[in-house]
């Protein structure tokens, strides 16, 4: 009998982590365990925490609680290295999930067994056909969204076929999506086929509590292109660039944020900061208008205190909200 886990990396996200897993206990079944990688959250998750009180559903809700805290990426590969089953859901803890989401996935399971790896869409990103095939070439031709498969909630894994490209996911931890460099990894060495579907299993994200944690787009922009280490093929690389930049217009956030460190005085970090965004993400031939935005960024600088109160009248305060310092040593 297949058998599905689905593993859940979470920090110090009570309230979300609870409504996840109440959300999922209507859909569990006899084939589906849940396994939660607590990272050494200040209080410890627990089953009474979770609102898990039946002896028999205990029984199929594994918690593991780190030792230290080992950071949210390595918190998301080392579920690759503790899933016990045949085939794992990889849920974000914040997730708000689709009401017939088990249902959806383990039809798909039980009608593709050849497949690896099974990637589906959020609503809003409108995939408007099933797409199919095998080996790296095929998958990042048929992307149609970077942010499809950087949810980490939209994929379903054949877990076996990756445990050998776990410490690619260690390795690339940095990039912010160590579940894409185990992914990336195993298409490379091994091939595999792949399943696009066009349904949803997530239909968004509930809102980040006031002071909790959250993804920064910032940590993004500086480690994304980490992936691009990866041995590609030449022709590889560049699809894979092409999807990356072209899914987060982070220019904007680049400038607002580079300005917001100098504002403090440490004007070397923020041009180290903003020189590498533009260096690793935008600057190609004939892209010219990043360049201008660049260099007038760089003048920006000058003058911080200016500079700042007029990038947050034009891109809105949320532009300027400081990013945590826990983010990305912390999250998951």
């Amino acid at each position: 009998m297949t058998k599905l886990e689905i593993c859940i990396p979470t920090y110090d996200r009570p309230a979300c982590l609870r409504q996840t897993v109440q959300c999922l206990l209507e859909q569990l079944d006899a084939t589906t365990t849940l396994r939660i990688l607590d990272n050494h959250s200040p209080e410890p998750v627990t089953h009474e925490r979770l609102g898990v009180s039946d002896p028999v559903i205990r029984g199929r809700v594994c918690i593991e609680r780190s030792s230290v805290n080992i950071g949210g990426n390595a918190n998301i590969a080392r579920c690759f290295e503790r899933c016990q089953a045949d085939y794992m859901w990889l849920l974000g803890d914040d997730d708000e999930l689709a009401p017939d989401a088990l249902e959806t996935m383990v039809a798909d399971i039980k009608s593709r067994p050849e497949c690896v790896i099974f990637n589906y869409c959020l609503p809003r990103n409108n995939r408007k056909r099933n797409m199919e095939g095998s080996g790296l070439d095929a998958f990042l031709k048929e992307i149609d969204r970077w942010g499809n498969c950087m949810l980490i909630s939209n994929n379903v894994y054949r877990v076996p076929a990756f445990k050998p490209y776990v410490i690619c996911g260690y390795h690339y931890a940095y990039s912010q999506a160590p579940h894409m460099a185990i992914l990336l990894e195993k298409l490379r060495v091994a091939g595999g086929d792949f399943f696009f579907s066009s349904q949803s299993i997530i239909l968004g994200n509930m809102p980040t509590p006031a002071g909790g944690n959250g993804w920064s787009l910032t940590h993004h922009g500086l480690a994304r292109m980490a992936l691009l280490d990866l041995p590609f093929t030449g022709p590889q690389r560049a699809r894979l660039k092409e999807l990356i930049v072209g899914e987060v217009k982070l220019f904007n956030h680049a400038m607002a944020y580079a300005l917001l460190i100098a504002k403090g005085n440490d004007v070397a970090t923020a041009r180290h900061y903003l020189r590498k965004v533009y260096r690793d993400n935008f600057a190609e031939p004939f892209r010219i208008g990043y360049g201008i935005r660049y260099w007038l960024c760089q003048l920006a600088l000058l003058a911080p205190e200016t500079s700042v109160r007029l990038i947050q009248l034009s891109l809105g305060s949320s532009a300027m909200d400081p990013v945590r310092s826990r983010e990305t040593s912390t999250r998951r």
